[in-house]
């Protein structure tokens, strides 16, 4: 597996490796995903099934598709007009803040143990989980200060936006348009620039222990966005259908139930899965263009058979 990481790789043989990775190494990256938020995920069952939600789908639907895929939706709970569905939702929210925690955690995992199949290294899942807790406050400090950064790319330009638009717009009803959705698109084009040459960040955290890491991945991603850029929708093209299609299929067969939510976080866990040894294939990749890595390696081979 080491050779695999030795050389920069194009297009498709970046994609090629997320997935041979993905399929060899499925069971011990699922068991991180399973050990870390499974427990979770039957916390929230037990929540929805004591605020009445279903567990499966319970009623007979006729009709068009449709009529179906809404009766579908609301089949899954049981309509009790003293339930506390308030209550329900903060049980819900507070467990998704908890996620999203393990969700980081997940997913430094994940990339340690790419890291460990790299330098070819033995592990064993619990090790691989220890070693990312011992991460969790770089990884946590270097994730709230890209994601501060990212919103101040998004909400105060986009106030600033809208006025020079609107602003355009009303000196100019002709070619006004043309010129905002122009700098509009220049914007955006700016900002997404700027957020993919800082969103290796993680993994710069993590493998290379550098915080907040946000230098170092503007160092690899040099001449690289768009190419990046390019990975990041075929990945999530290729994620979002997989996911969009089971989560579809489970609420039109079981409707709102603890089933289908069960299903789909069981769908969230695999996509984000996927991701992370893709994030994390893809900075080696970087490493190897901009590190010379493959170098110091043969270089260290060379001297350890001296």
């Amino acid at each position: 597996m080491k050779a695999a990481f030795s050389k920069p790789k194009r297009f498709g043989e970046i994609l090629d490796l997320i997935f041979t990775i993905t399929k060899t190494k499925f069971k011990d990256l699922f068991m991180i995903m399973l050990v870390l938020l499974g427990p979770l995920f039957a916390f929230q069952a037990v929540i929805q099934l004591i605020f009445g939600v279903n567990f499966f789908r319970e009623i007979e639907t006729q009709g068009s598709w449709l009529d179906q895929f809404i009766e579908s939706i609301e089949a899954g709970v049981v309509y009790d007009p003293t339930a506390n569905y308030t209550m329900l939702n903060a049980w819900l929210v507070l467990i998704s803040f908890v996620s999203l925690i393990f969700y980081v955690v997940a997913q430094t995992a994940v990339v340690i143990l790419i890291k460990r199949i790299r330098e070819q290294k033995d592990y064993t899942v619990g090790e691989v989980i220890k070693e990312a807790f011992r991460r969790f406050w770089p990884v946590v400090g270097g994730t709230i200060l890209f994601f501060l950064i990212v919103f101040g790319l998004i909400i105060v330009p986009t106030f600033v936006l809208s006025m020079i638009s609107a602003f355009l717009i009303l000196a100019n009803e002709t070619i006004g348009p043309f010129i905002a959705f122009i700098v509009v698109m220049g914007y955006i084009v700016f900002a997404i620039y700027l957020i993919i040459r800082w969103s290796f960040y993680f993994s710069a955290i993590v493998i290379d222990k550098e915080t907040p890491g946000l230098t170092r991945s503007w160092r690899l991603t040099k001449k690289r966005v768009w190419s990046l850029f390019g990975l990041y929708i075929v990945l999530s093209l290729i994620i979002g259908i997989l996911s969009t299609s089971v989560e579809l299929g489970a609420v039109l067969l079981l409707g709102n139930s603890v089933l289908h939510s069960m299903i789909v976080n069981l769908s969230l866990l695999i996509s984000t899965l996927i991701f992370s040894v893709s994030y994390a294939v893809i900075y080696y990749d970087l490493k190897i263009r901009n590190d010379a890595d493959d170098l110091k390696e043969l270089l260290d081979d060379y001297v350890t058979k001296d």
